[in-house]
């Protein structure tokens, strides 16, 4: 692995991640012990040292009237992550506010080819889930346990630990009724998880379909994996009528 590639990859400029490396490897050191250390010459250094001190990477050390500086344990570089990663967090919300999509007024269909495409949509799916909103699954189970076992057992600690509201429509299959049983699953940890069995002869189906608030996504779940995402309000009403009329003919299990 080439450190200051991935440092830059973190953010770095290339005269940050230089600098930041050399000071963690002579210890600590005034400039023109970072040039002496480096392929940096002395004037291009001071722009990059406040840069760093800014982000909290090195700090300077007082010896009598001369100024060295220190790197700041690699472990600062993860909180520096966790900073980053909330900035994100807090700006989500307006970015979606201010797409496209949410308005409405702009339908807007997005093709995913290939399993670790799809591990990415359901991963961004379950991201978006808030507490207030409901979703709506009908599911393959047979096929969700064969491709994504992994990934059904994360939406199930994901679902327990923040009781989202879910409405399932299963087929009636051996598969399905071991899923409704096993212990740990959402359905029987979640409260607010809801699950109903298609009518004996309905279960001829070999994808899952999701509906979220702004969202129809329909995933092909067997061997050619796939996934449509179709962002738009007419679509989402129409297909929570079509799932409201599936739900009131489906079984409740016993």
């Amino acid at each position: 692995m080439n450190i200051q590639h991935t440092l830059q990859e973190f953010g770095l400029s290339e005269r940050e991640a230089t600098i930041y490396t050399t000071l963690l490897q002579i210890g600590e050191g005034s400039i023109l012990d970072i040039a002496k250390n480096s392929s940096l010459k002395r004037p291009t250094i001071y722009t990059a040292m406040e840069a760093l001190e800014n982000k909290g990477l090195i700090y300077r050390v007082l010896h009598g009237k001369r100024t060295k500086f220190k790197a700041a344990p690699p472990q600062m570089l993860q909180l520096l992550l966790k900073k980053k990663e909330q900035q994100l967090t807090d700006l989500l919300p307006q970015l979606e506010a201010i797409s496209n999509f949410s308005s409405g007024t702009k339908p807007e269909i997005r093709y995913f080819e290939g399993k670790k495409a799809v591990m990415s949509l359901y991963h961004t799916l379950f991201t978006r889930l808030d507490k207030k909103d409901e979703v709506y699954f009908i599911s393959s189970i047979r096929d969700l346990k064969v491709n994504f076992a992994e990934l059904m057992n994360y939406f199930d600690a994901q679902s327990i630990k923040w009781h989202w509201k879910v409405r399932e429509i299963v087929p009636y299959t051996k598969s399905s009724l071991q899923y409704i049983t096993e212990h740990g699953r959402s359905v029987n940890k979640n409260p607010q998880h809801f699950v109903r069995l298609l009518p004996k002869g309905l279960d001829l189906f070999d994808m899952e379909a999701i509906i979220t608030k702004n969202a129809i996504i329909l995933i092909s779940v067997q061997k050619d994996i796939f996934a449509l995402s179709i962002h738009s309000q007419t679509f989402v009403e129409s297909f929570r009528s079509i799932f409201q009329a599936a739900w009131m003919v489906s079984i409740e299990p016993k």
